[in-house]
């Protein structure tokens, strides 16, 4: 696996880069799993992750997905043309859906609370696409190369985060849309998507979580909108170990007690310990205990039933889909594919349930060339 080694100093230059996958090799029977706790390794049963549609195009990518009330959904993309691209899940069939206009390279990030409520940032543009009831119109917030857009976030109609990084100043912003305008706010550290997915997450208008960049002190950190103002959190100190680096990855915010961020280390390719941070209200905590081996390089979602999803590549390579609730950890393997390695880059709790969708391209990275493209699901 060829992972990105991205120093303090271009933090900011990585953010219109699209989502680094995990790798996930094809095993030759269908997913299972096994449990890990505090009393050792274990087997689990039950259900298990599968490819449930195939997009056999040559270099297509999914990047991001959303799960919807009543059965819809959203997942984007690249096309093979190098052009943004969504899918459309509506009468249990996922069709695609072309964005209007030629901007931009790729869907990165996809939010939604409704079939009314979608976004999509969109690479290498500055601008943010949204559902309309004319179908999508595209926002651009300034212009390229200048300004990079980093995430999205909404908790409702009314209420959605757009964030952007200057630059040329190096400054962070926030825009802000209220169902008819946008404001836009400076804010006090770059937000930034790392190297990761779903660099940004919110429970509530007053719980906004992104990962960020501080300019001034070199180093990640985190920002919270509490309702009023933004403010930057900072992390636990010595996160990566000696010689390593470290790389925000993914951020999901459940209720003002509890939100999770994900990171890993890297250092010449070899990649660090699992880094899973807990906030509870008043600081982040790093998850300890007896972690699985490898690191966190994928997305995170919510199970449905007070635990998390989560992506991963062990310490050998070895593909693995993580699950964590009340301090036990289980690893799933990957669905099998016909068609080579899965790389997951995706993923989204279907409101209401414990099942989920996944987005992945087919390769072993989603940098470059793909064999096509993957929808999986959970349960």
């Amino acid at each position: 696996m060829a992972h990105r080694l991205m120093g303090a100093a271009a933090a900011l230059a990585a953010v219109a880069s699209a989502p680094a996958a995990i790798l996930l090799a094809a095993p030759p029977a269908a997913a299972s799993a096994r449990t890990v706790a505090t009393a050792g390794p274990a087997h689990a049963t039950g259900p298990h992750w599968r490819v449930f549609k195939t997009i056999a195009v040559n270099n297509t990518a999914l990047n991001a997905v959303v799960a919807l009330p009543r059965g819809t959904a959203w997942a984007g993309g690249k096309s093979s043309a190098g052009r943004p691209l969504l899918y459309h899940l509506a009468g249990g069939r996922w069709r695609l859906v072309r964005v209007p206009g030629q901007v931009g390279t790729s869907v990165q990030d996809i939010a939604g609370t409704s079939a009314s409520n979608v976004w999509a940032t969109i690479a290498n543009g500055d601008a943010v696409a949204r559902v309309t009831p004319r179908g999508w119109s595209i926002t651009s917030f300034g212009p390229t190369p200048v300004s990079r857009v980093c995430g999205v976030v909404t908790t409702g109609r009314k209420n959605t985060w757009v964030f952007t990084s200057d630059l040329a100043s190096r400054n962070g912003l926030a825009h802000h849309y209220n169902g008819s305008t946008w404001t836009t706010t400076k804010l006090p550290a770059a937000a930034t998507n790392g190297s990761g997915t779903e660099p940004a997450s919110a429970s509530s208008a007053r719980n906004v979580w992104t990962w960020a960049y501080n300019v001034g002190t070199r180093k990640y950190e985190t920002m919270r909108f509490n309702g009023t103002r933004w403010l930057t959190v900072s992390v636990p100190a010595h996160l990566a170990p000696a010689g390593q680096q470290l790389q925000p990855q993914s951020m999901l915010a459940v209720s003002p007690l509890n939100v999770w961020a994900t990171a890993y280390t890297t250092s010449l390719g070899v990649a660090g310990p699992v880094i899973l941070l807990h906030w509870q209200g008043h600081r982040w905590a790093k998850v300890a205990g007896p972690l699985p081996s490898g690191a966190l390089f994928g997305p995170i979602a919510k199970d449905g039933r007070g635990g998390i999803w989560l992506g991963a590549v062990t310490q050998a390579s070895a593909p693995e889909i993580l699950h964590y609730r009340s301090g036990t950890w289980t690893t799933y393997q990957v669905p099998a594919s016909t068609r080579g390695v899965v790389s997951l880059t995706g993923l989204s709790l279907i409101p209401g349930t414990r099942s989920l969708w996944g987005a992945g391209v087919l390769s072993r990275t989603s940098l470059g060339s793909t064999k096509g493209a993957v929808i999986v699901k959970f349960g």
